[in-house]
């Protein structure tokens, strides 16, 4: 029996949101001055930098985007990373029982596509 969080069913759409919305302000030019806003931080024992070039965007908008790219890869972290002693896949590599575990529908789908591919390439 499996446990889905509501936030993180929505952890997929958020993201996918995200990005569209970051595409959508990367490509709007309306003869407008261009600026680019630069950000960063820290996931799963790497770094990462985004720049998005496009129409000025107000400090709380900049805000809002930072915390929202930030947000969906803390719960990326939290389920997938192996740096992570306490993330979903650390937890579930670690147990040796055949007893049900908790999990989200985010990780139930990333073991569905690594059975998948492993059935596909005869492991």
């Amino acid at each position: 029996m499996n446990t889905i969080s509501r936030k993180s069913k929505h952890i997929g759409s958020l993201f996918v949101t995200s990005l569209i919305f970051l595409n959508l302000l990367a490509c709007s030019d309306n003869g407008t001055q261009s600026e680019d806003f630069n950000f960063n931080g820290s996931t799963m024992g790497t770094t990462y930098h985004i720049t998005i070039v496009g129409d000025p965007i107000d400090s709380q908008a900049r805000s809002r985007i930072a915390t929202q790219v930030d947000s969906v890869l803390q719960e990326f972290n939290r389920i997938l990373s192996t740096y992570e002693d306490q993330s979903e896949i650390s937890r579930f590599n670690r147990n040796q029982t055949l007893e049900p575990i908790t999990a989200t529908e985010e990780f139930l789908h990333v073991v569905e596509m690594g059975l998948d591919l492993c059935s596909r390439s005869n492991g």
